[in-house]
């Protein structure tokens, strides 16, 4: 009966090393994964509020009757939402075009609008993989919408 009882315990403690690096090689690949989530959220929490901010831009943009008023309103626009450059960086204004036509636009075109915006999302959690940086730094972001140029000629008069 005592060899049965040795030969057990010896058995179970040969077994309890491999444990702990199955344990550890368990809790790195856990750990990476979760590094690769939190950058993958925050990288998605950028585009959109990239995308909100180019959207709401190009489309304040679109009411406007002159170049310099549009890209005026893009920019204030996209002001607004860069409260939040302790997350990603500030969303800037790259490029506006006001295509108007000169006011006599052909008889199959429209005229419009075209915003384009940028921030850099800074990633939380940098990932090395054999010395080479996967997610490090930062990861730029860009947006660009176009809207047709809306000009409302709204009467006060009743009747």
């Amino acid at each position: 009966m005592k060899s049965f009882k040795k030969k057990i315990s010896s058995s179970v403690r040969k077994n309890s090393g491999s444990m702990f690096v199955e344990i550890g090689a368990g809790a790195l690949v856990t750990i990476s994964m979760m590094a690769l989530a939190l950058n993958a959220c925050f990288a998605m929490l950028a585009y959109g509020i990239n995308d909100r901010a180019c959207r709401d831009a190009a489309r304040a943009a679109a009411q406007q009757d002159t170049f310099a008023s549009a890209s005026n309103i893009a920019r204030i626009v996209v002001s607004g939402f860069n409260r939040n450059a302790s997350l990603m960086g500030a969303i800037q204004v790259d490029n506006v075009t006001y295509t108007d036509f000169g006011g006599n636009p052909p008889q199959d075109k429209s005229p419009f609008v075209t915003v384009t915006t940028h921030a850099n999302v800074k990633m939380p959690a940098p990932i090395e993989f054999f010395g080479h940086d996967i997610f490090s730094g930062s990861l730029p972001v860009r947006k660009t919408y176009t809207f047709p140029i809306v000009r409302l000629n709204v009467n006060t008069q009743n009747g």
